[in-house]
């Protein structure tokens, strides 16, 4: 069986209004203190793996030992440029760097990307830190079974709030949890 825990990260500064910058905002105060809940929740999964988004509001979400991966970057919201301002994203050296490369493929091709690779890698837990919209993605393709554009899905996530999802042995899909808040409620606007 695998196991994927998503993450989405802590509100940013462009949430709270502290910041314009919507491409690469930071964390705010509140988001910062949501982060903090976060730790005690990925200790009760016990990641084998933890893959995080090189965007800096889903790094400072979870900062250890991690793999960058920019197939869970945020969606473009329909504009392939969206991001070219700041590409290639400077990553700390915190996580083993981004191999993809995958900032200007369509966030549905991404998903369906890193799902297949997941689920194909062998490792029975893993940790995903990433943003509301390449998780919606990401929802769509585990409900189509791999084929993205079959299913229709909204699928929203407030800051820090956790999905779990696994596949058992016979390919069957479980949704074990999807916007589980519970960590950080006292925190949510």
């Amino acid at each position: 069986m695998t196991e994927l825990l998503l993450i989405r990260h802590g509100q940013s500064q462009a949430q709270s209004g502290d910041d314009l910058d919507q491409v690469n905002p930071a964390l705010s105060a509140r988001g910062q203190l949501q982060a903090g809940r976060v730790a005690g929740v990925l200790a009760a999964f016990k990641p084998e793996l933890v893959v995080v988004s090189p965007l800096r509001r889903a790094w400072q979400t979870y900062i250890v030992r991690v793999v960058f991966d920019s197939r869970i970057a945020e969606g473009n919201w329909g504009n392939p440029e969206f991001y070219a301002g700041i590409q290639p994203v400077r990553t700390p050296d915190f996580g083993a760097p981004d191999m993809h490369a995958a900032w200007k493929l369509p966030a549905e091709q991404r998903a369906a990307a890193l799902l297949n690779d997941m689920l194909a890698c062998g490792i029975a837990r893993i940790a995903i830190v990433g943003h509301w919209g390449i998780f919606r993605e990401l929802f769509r393709v585990f409900c189509a079974d791999g084929q993205a554009s079959m299913v229709t899905v909204v699928a929203t996530m407030d800051n820090c709030a956790v999905a779990r999802l696994a596949v058992d042995e016979r390919g069957t899909r479980v949704i074990h949890a999807w916007n589980e808040r519970a960590h950080v409620a006292d925190l949510l606007e």
